[in-house]
């Protein structure tokens, strides 16, 4: 944890002053935030960043903060504590928005007075009331909303929440080059050819989604593994993995939810309408060709308020 300068001036809004403006329809599924919430312990690499996606996000923030002369202020979508407790340079001011109280009283790692904080709200609807923001920074947050729709209304608000000089720094969930079939990933599974649960269903949704802009349902995800009729035992069995990690994707039941998983050309027509493209990271692990790590700067003369 970063030790701030003093005097300690915040650059979140105090609980009064929080401006939130109502966000536009179609823009984000319904969150199942407790449901996330109560089996976080339970998620792991690729949906969630590993120690080398961290290492990276730490680089690019450190190569943003250099360009400084005063403190880093920080805007993190989420609570992903992996990015709350990374190396932030000292003096960094942390602000991190969740819609849910759930996530953010069982995964944040907690407020650390004179460095980081988390508030309830929409990322749809802050608007920064007392300055903008040099780092935007979020983990997978794209793969909720619709394409193109969804990815250019958070481009927007990425942008309205940072200095004509910031960044915004992503980890995306991309479809790979070479599509693959729903069969061909279940064959991979049985013939234990995948290292987690959580990389089966990535490949698994992505291998449904017929395009970006169609998405894929999770309920489809689930039907899809239903239809498969995997002998749960074998399956631990083979893989040692702990049955409450699989059961997870019961979750999907009953929920209405979309994903998508554009390519990287199809995430960069949306983004450069607001951002230009300044460093994609691909790491060395599994599904790490499909999580890119992607800087963006802000294009002067794209903020509304320009």
């Amino acid at each position: 944890m970063p030790e701030p300068d003093a005097p300690f001036q915040p650059a979140w809004p105090a609980d009064d002053a929080t401006r939130a403006v109502p966000a536009q329809g179609g823009q984000q599924a319904p969150y199942w935030g407790s449901d996330v919430a109560d089996r976080w312990h339970l998620y792991g690499p690729p949906l969630r960043p590993c120690p080398a996606d961290v290492r990276v996000m730490e680089e690019a923030v450190r190569a943003c903060a250099a360009r400084l002369d005063g403190q880093l202020r920080a805007l993190l979508w989420g609570v992903t504590p992996e990015i709350a407790a990374m190396s932030w340079p000292r003096g960094t001011q942390l602000l991190a928005l969740d819609k849910s109280q759930a996530m953010i009283d069982r995964v944040w790692p907690g407020d650390a007075a004179g460095f980081r904080r988390a508030v309830l709200i929409d990322w749809f609807e802050y608007k920064c009331t007392h300055g903008a923001h040099d780092v935007v920074i979020g983990d997978g947050n794209f793969a909720p909303l619709e394409y193109p729709r969804g990815y250019r209304a958070l481009a927007l608000a990425a942008r309205e929440a940072l200095t004509d000089t910031g960044v915004l720094i992503s980890r995306f969930f991309i479809r790979p080059i070479a599509p693959e079939t729903p069969d061909s990933v279940f064959a991979d599974l049985l013939a234990n050819r995948i290292e987690s649960f959580h990389a089966f269903k990535f490949r698994l949704a992505a291998a449904l989604q017929k395009s970006a802009a169609a998405g894929v349902a999770v309920g489809d995800i689930l039907s899809a593994w239903k239809r498969a009729r995997i002998d749960m035992n074998s399956l631990l069995a083979m893989t040692g993995w702990r049955r409450e990690t699989v059961e997870m994707i019961y979750l999907y039941e009953g929920k209405t939810s979309r994903l998508s998983f554009p390519d990287i050309a199809e995430i960069g027509a949306v983004m450069n309408e607001y951002f230009d493209h300044q460093e994609t990271r691909y790491l060395d692990y599994e599904m790490g060709d499909r999580c890119p790590i992607v800087t963006y700067r802000a294009r002067r003369g794209t903020s509304p308020d320009a």
